[in-house]
């Protein structure tokens, strides 16, 4: 249906169960996106939860969404057992789409995100090396970088309202003195 809205619930989907986020021992989070069947029967073993496979409220990816408090209650109260590590590496290696929430710490740190430029360092004229968000997506025919900081404010007043706009310099000048710009 062209007209169909997913309504929020949070960081849940009303549409798909488990999909959410869920906290774990250490107190952080772990996001886990489980909504296939094949998925849910592998979090239901993983979790030693083998009798929610045919459970009429979980059996199938249909019922999991009508039953999803009961659903993100299960999988919450697995969670809470574990650190977010120990539950992502479980979730990891049965081929469920799961991983930990992470502060700009933990991402900066985080080696693949390194690896794909997903996190870069750049020189600020003001503050030195700093560490940022690259580009997130990853085109073949058109990669993308980031070059440097954004610029600072008025940094580039001359280009555009001169070079791009056709003001003349004096123009410029008055409206700088007028605190137009």
């Amino acid at each position: 249906n062209a007209n169909y809205e997913v309504k929020r619930l949070g960081n849940a989907i009303e549409s798909g169960a488990p999909f959410n986020t869920y906290l774990c021992k250490d107190g952080k989070y772990i996001y886990i996106h489980g909504v296939l069947d094949a998925h849910w029967q592998v979090i239901c073993r993983i979790m030693g939860r083998e009798e929610l496979i045919d459970d009429p409220r979980t059996a199938t990816m249909h019922a999991r969404p009508e039953n999803i408090d009961f659903v993100d209650e299960v999988v919450g109260a697995w969670t809470a057992t574990l650190n977010v590590e120990e539950a992502w590496k479980l979730l990891e290696t049965g081929g469920v789409a799961a991983g930990p929430v992470m502060d700009f710490p933990e991402i900066i740190d985080f080696p693949h995100y390194r690896e794909r430029d997903s996190v870069v360092e750049i020189e600020h004229p003001n503050h030195g090396r700093l560490t940022t968000y690259g580009v997130g997506t990853k085109y073949s025919r058109t990669p993308a970088s980031i070059k440097g900081p954004a610029p600072g404010l008025g940094e580039h007043n001359r280009a555009v309202y001169c070079e791009e706009l056709g003001l003349s310099e004096e123009r410029l000048a008055e409206l700088k003195e007028a605190g137009v710009v």
